[in-house]
Formats: structure tokens, C-alpha cells, sequence
């Protein structure tokens, strides 16, 4: 029986190892690809919960945008589920798990940061505030909902305030 070359059993063996870490890749590039379609659908769902919020909402369905985009996410605080800018509730879609939440953000951010603007003058936002900064501040309630997080924490009083409400109500 002739022995095979060096070479040939190096080759050989190569050839396996390169067969292996292929399937391999085709493997993790399948569960990337389901992740990835999982995740698309979990987005389709929380989009559909919100849009049915909103319609029993309808005053702040036109001051609603979802967000998507993974470019967009990336500017806000991580697992961060919603935001209230320049008038606008945004809802990050991809970082919103349940209904529950979704409705929750939109409590939040529509009900309080919008509500306030809608409710008062600047200067009548700004007098409730301080009322709720100064009456709250040194509360379990307050250290429970501000005191324990860092973003919060970093916030001006007022902004502490407006949070602290959000986060009660």
C-alpha cells in the first residue's frame, strides 16, 4: 500500500477544516439571518400595538413618529424606548418589548412632557416644576424613581421634576 505524500494528507486535512468552519459560518449567517427576521417582525408587532394606542388617542396620533432606524436609535440613551424632542413623541420600536411598554411610553411622553407644554405657558411649567422639585426632592418616591438613575440623576432640577411626574404618573 502506497503512503500518501506529506503534501497530500496537509491538503487533505486543510480541506476538511475549511469544509468545517464554512458550515460553520453558514451556520451563524442562518441564526443571524432568523435573528434578523425575528427582530423585523417584533418591530412590525410593537408598530401595529402603537398604532391602536394611538387610535385611542387621536389627539396625539399626528405628534407620534416610531422609530426604526438604527442610525436614529444610536443618537438617544441605549434601550431607551421612547423620547419627547421639539414637540415629537418618538417610540424606538426595536428597544420596545411588550404592549404594556409601548402604552407606557406613550403615557409618558405624550400624557406628560407633551401634556405639560399643552397645559401650561413656559413660565407655569417651570412654577409646577419647582413646586414638585422642592416638594419631592428629598422623598423615597424621588429616590426610588431619580436618585437611582444615572441619566436622571445628571438632569437639571426642573428637568429632574418634569422626569420624576413622568415617571409617577
Amino acid at each position: 500500500m502506497p503512503v500518501p505524500e506529506t503534501g497530500t494528507v496537509h491538503t487533505s486535512n486543510l480541506a476538511r477544516e475549511v469544509d468545517v468552519v464554512k458550515a460553520q459560518t453558514q451556520a451563524q449567517a442562518r441564526e443571524q439571518a432568523a435573528q434578523a427576521k425575528e427582530s423585523v417582525n417584533s418591530v412590525k408587532k410593537v408598530t401595529a400595538w402603537i398604532k391602536n394606542t394611538l387610535s385611542q388617542l387621536p389627539v396625539l396620533a399626528d405628534k407620534v413618529e416610531v422609530i426604526s432606524n438604527p442610525d436614529i436609535l444610536a443618537r438617544y440613551q441605549k434601550g431607551a424606548v421612547a423620547a419627547f424632542v421639539d414637540g415629537k413623541i418618538l417610540l424606538f420600536a426595536p428597544n420596545i418589548t411588550s404592549k404594556e411598554q409601548a402604552i407606557r411610553a406613550v403615557v409618558h411622553e405624550g400624557v406628560v412632557h407633551y401634556g405639560l407644554r399643552s397645559l401650561f405657558t413656559d413660565r407655569q411649567r417651570e412654577h409646577f416644576l419647582k413646586l414638585v422639585y422642592d416638594s419631592f426632592k428629598d422623598s423615597k418616591a424621588w429616590a426610588s424613581h431619580i436618585g437611582k438613575n444615572e441619566y436622571y440623576s445628571s438632569l437639571d432640577p426642573l428637568s429632574q421634576a418634569e422626569e420624576f411626574v413622568a415617571r409617577v404618573a
